[in-house]
């Protein structure tokens, strides 16, 4: 899931399965040139479980690594961000 732009408002969300014993590793890149950028990935769509939250996030690369069997939900949410952003696994 990735979007490279000149300005995005609104939400981009998609899910992963990962299968017992097979932990998933999703690689997170953002670049904000700016506005604010919000985004989580969460088992079962559980915010307060969260294995990634960030609000408000700055260019940055990190890798989190989804352990748990489930249904994990990407989200992202911008209101007039300029730059990208990209989950890979």
């Amino acid at each position: 899931m990735s979007m490279i732009y000149d300005e995005f408002s609104g939400y981009k969300e998609t899910q992963i399965k990962v299968e017992e014993g097979q932990p998933v590793q999703v690689k997170v890149s953002f670049v904000t040139v700016r506005g604010p950028i919000d985004a989580y990935i969460a088992k079962d769509n559980n915010r307060e479980n969260s294995s990634y939250e960030g609000h408000a996030i700055p260019t940055s690369e990190f890798t989190v690594t989804l352990k748990e069997q489930g249904i994990y939900t990407i989200r992202v949410d911008a209101k007039n961000h300029s730059g990208s952003y990209s989950f890979s696994w």
